[in-house]
């Protein structure tokens, strides 16, 4: 696979956010162990592509405006705005090859659950799942076969997870990955409301003011 470049450019701290935002470009700033940090700006259709590219936990390079590349970088984390889906920054961490870092693997769900054809539900807990290894030892994702909920007392757990050779997880081995809900009996889905006396306007009792 060919090496992943993403380009770059430096910025000054006095340029707003928000007028970048409206030109295209990200926010972004660049830091590590032995790295000054750096403020940056990338093209939201370049940062876009390169999440959709399935890449974004393997290590990149920057390509700097004047030619320079920063290698050993990984997408620490990025802020996106939760009503208009744009991105408002971004973290990069450049990484030393010889130490182990955290990150953050999206968790795949593969095959067909025995349990659905019984009328069941896949509730998938978690959505991504974090883990420590070496930057060259990376996953792209985590696939979790659900093949085996059989039946709706089956539960995939983290110790269940098949971790690649040299990857750790230090996430409580009981905690749920994707289980099967069962579905609500009939009786339970038409079981009529309880009768709510509702008071009309103005009727609420009012706390009564202490005497002084």
């Amino acid at each position: 696979m060919s090496e992943i470049i993403l380009s770059a450019k430096t910025r000054e701290i006095k340029q707003g956010t928000d007028d970048l935002r409206n030109q295209g470009l990200i926010p972004a700033v660049l830091y590590g162990p032995k790295t000054e940090n750096l403020n940056l700006t990338v093209s939201e259709t370049d940062f876009s592509a390169f999440l959709k590219s399935g890449q974004r936990t393997k290590p990149f390079s920057l390509k700097l405006d004047g030619g320079k590349e920063i290698k050993n970088i990984l997408l620490q984390d990025f802020v996106r705005d939760s009503l208009k889906s744009r991105i408002l920054s971004i973290d990069f961490y450049q990484f030393d090859a010889l130490k182990k870092v955290k990150v953050s693997l999206p968790i795949v769900l593969i095959g067909k659950a025995p349990a659905v054809e019984l009328g069941g539900v896949i509730v998938q807990s978690m959505d991504e799942i974090e883990v420590e290894c070496l930057p060259a030892n990376i996953p792209e994702k985590l696939v979790v076969d659900i093949s085996v909920l059989e039946d709706f007392d089956s539960t995939v757990y983290v110790k269940d997870l098949n971790l690649p050779k040299d990857v750790s997880c230090h996430i409580d081995p009981q905690t749920a990955v994707v289980s099967v809900s069962e579905p609500a009996k009939e009786e339970e889905v038409q079981k009529p409301l309880p009768d709510v006396q509702t008071p009309e306007a103005g009727t609420a009792e009012t706390p009564t003011k202490p005497a002084q």
